[in-house]
């Protein structure tokens, strides 16, 4: 209720009190000590209301005082000494010259609006804070050598002033600092702004870090994850890494939201039970690297390409292994483990070699079809065990139980 209800109320109270008054003699003083009462109570009410408008005026002041953001600026033509509040240069004002220190400047919340240009400089912060660009001349990136939020903090890209400017990591992208729940870190992009360079990493670590909106991902990139509590990847995750690599390292649910292509793979776990890690299609090629899975996975692996790796299984996987229909390429399946189990088919296509090298005293279980039209070889101590029902299909050249 604002003062001017307050006001009609009272008024509307002062009618209602003049029609009911009685007009005798004898209710007089009655009338009058009724009146007075009533004066004062609507006297009471006007400073009451009063002061709950300047408690909304203080409030009000005050809330926006907390939310106010200060914008620093941030220039190749810059200097540190500078206070950072100017895109221009006016006495004690103007733009800083490193984003290392327009963001020491800054305070939870703010703004750094950096002009583009190359800064030779390694981006690290615990801070949260909203980055926006700026144009010089016909440039329209922001080149630094790495950018690492080491915080539980949210972070926010902006193009700015023009939808071609794009914020370029050249080195590694760091989001968390560690596996710890704490270390977390989320990072908001407009599309198109963040662009990782060719050949890099990008390192996710904290069960809760987050990426919304999509980065620029080059032809080649290697993603590592580092987590402890349940995970679900999202939009930091490529579908396609060329020769780079996908590790992850976890201790409990990993889920691996679509179908990938990687260079190679490698799945640990951090802790005594290991993860279960949930995924769709994971497709190995176009790299010599050794792709190795130590954890229980849902999942089919394919493999791809005309480059020769080895490939280890240690765990069960629930699915699949086949190669893909254009691969031209030698495989050796190893195990160092007495748990390795398939629980689907494997399958050897036309072109393709699948070099059996796990030991007799640690062998692979197969509960699925073993579908040979390509080439199989094996060492001679190499073993499959089929574990399957009596219709399972095996290979020419296998034996019932063993190959």
């Amino acid at each position: 209720m604002g003062l001017t209800d307050v006001i009609n109320r009272m008024n509307n109270n002062d009618f209602n009190y003049q029609q009911k008054q009685p007009t005798t003699t004898n209710n007089t003083l009655s009338t009058m000590n009724t009146f007075y009462s009533h004066f004062i109570n609507k006297a009471s009410a006007l400073r009451l209301a009063s002061m709950l408008s300047l408690m909304v005026i203080f409030f009000a002041v005050g809330v926006g005082a907390a939310f106010a953001q200060t914008t620093y600026y941030v220039s190749k033509s810059g200097d540190d000494n500078f206070n950072g509040l100017s895109a221009t240069e006016s006495g004690a004002n103007g733009p800083k010259l490193t984003i290392a220190s327009a963001i020491s400047a800054a305070d939870e919340g703010d703004i750094i609006s950096i002009e583009t240009g190359d800064y030779a400089e390694a981006v690290s912060f615990a801070k949260r804070l909203t980055f926006t660009m700026r144009n010089s001349g016909t440039q329209d990136t922001i080149a630094v050598t790495s950018f690492a939020i080491t915080g539980n903090d949210t972070v926010v890209f902006n193009q700015g002033d023009n939808t071609a400017n794009r914020f370029v990591s050249q080195g590694t992208v760091q989001l968390g600092a560690g596996s710890d729940t704490d270390a977390k870190a989320n990072l908001t992009v407009a599309a198109n702004t963040f662009k990782i360079n060719n050949g890099q990493t990008l390192d996710i670590n904290g069960d809760s870090t987050t990426v919304s909106g999509s980065f620029v991902f080059p032809e080649n990139i290697s993603v590592s994850y580092e987590v402890l509590d349940s995970y679900t990847t999202g939009d930091e995750l490529p579908s396609t890494f060329g020769t780079g690599s996908l590790t992850i390292t976890a201790d409990s649910t990993f889920t691996i939201s679509k179908d990938i292509t990687v260079g190679s793979l490698s799945i640990n776990g951090s802790g005594v039970d290991g993860p279960a890690i949930t995924a769709g299609t994971i497709t190995i090629a176009n790299t010599t690297d050794a792709s190795s899975i130590a954890e229980h996975i849902t999942g089919n692996i394919v493999f791809d390409g005309d480059d020769n790796f080895n490939f280890t299984l240690n765990d069960t996987l629930v699915g699949s292994i086949s190669f893909a229909s254009s691969a031209e390429n030698t495989v050796s399946f190893l195990t160092s483990s007495d748990t390795a189990y398939v629980t689907g088919d494997v399958t050897v296509g036309a072109n393709s070699t699948l070099n059996l090298k796990m030991a007799s005293t640690l062998p692979l279980r197969l509960e699925g079809d073993f579908v040979n039209s390509g080439s199989v070889a094996s060492d001679t101590t190499a073993t499959i065990y089929f574990t399957g029902t009596a219709d399972q299909t095996v290979s020419p050249g296998a034996a019932s139980n063993t190959f």
